[in-house]
C-alpha cells in the first residue's frame, strides 16, 4: 500500500507516483470528471431538497393545525398533543438540518466540478 502525501498539492503528480510504483489503476482520461456525472448528481440533490421542502411544508401545516386543536381538558389529551408537538419540532430541526447539508453538499460539489473540469483542460 502506497503513502498518501497530504501536503501535495498536485493531485496528478500523486497518482503518477502510484503508477510508477506498479499501480496501474489509472490513465490521464480516466482521471478526467465526467461533466455529465456531476451535473446528474447535483440533479438528484436538488430533487431531495425538493422532498425535503414538502415534507417541511406538511409538518408545519401539522405543527400549526396541532397547536390550534382543541383536544379538551384531559390531561392525556393535553400531554398527548405536547408530545406530538416536541416530535414535530425536532422532526423540522432534524430536516432543516439535512436540507442544510443537501445545500452545502451540493455548492461544495458544483464548486469541485468547476475546478476539476479547469484542471483537466489541456494547458
Amino acid at each position: 500500500m502506497s503513502n498518501d502525501d497530504r501536503n501535495l498539492l498536485d493531485l496528478t503528480t500523486q497518482m503518477s507516483a502510484w503508477r510508477s510504483a506498479g499501480n496501474d489503476l489509472w490513465t490521464a482520461d480516466q482521471l478526467r470528471l465526467e461533466a455529465g456525472a456531476a451535473t446528474r448528481f447535483i440533479g438528484n440533490i436538488d430533487a431531495a431538497l425538493d422532498t425535503l421542502r414538502s415534507q417541511l411544508a406538511g409538518a408545519q401545516g401539522l405543527q400549526s393545525w396541532l397547536a390550534n386543536a382543541d383536544v379538551g381538558q384531559f390531561v392525556s389529551a393535553t400531554t398527548t398533543r405536547g408530545h406530538l408537538q416536541q416530535d414535530i419540532t425536532e422532526f423540522l430541526e432534524a430536516v432543516n438540518k439535512y436540507a442544510n447539508y443537501l445545500q452545502a453538499l451540493k455548492t461544495a460539489t458544483a464548486g469541485a466540478a468547476r475546478l476539476i473540469t479547469t484542471a483537466d483542460q489541456p494547458r
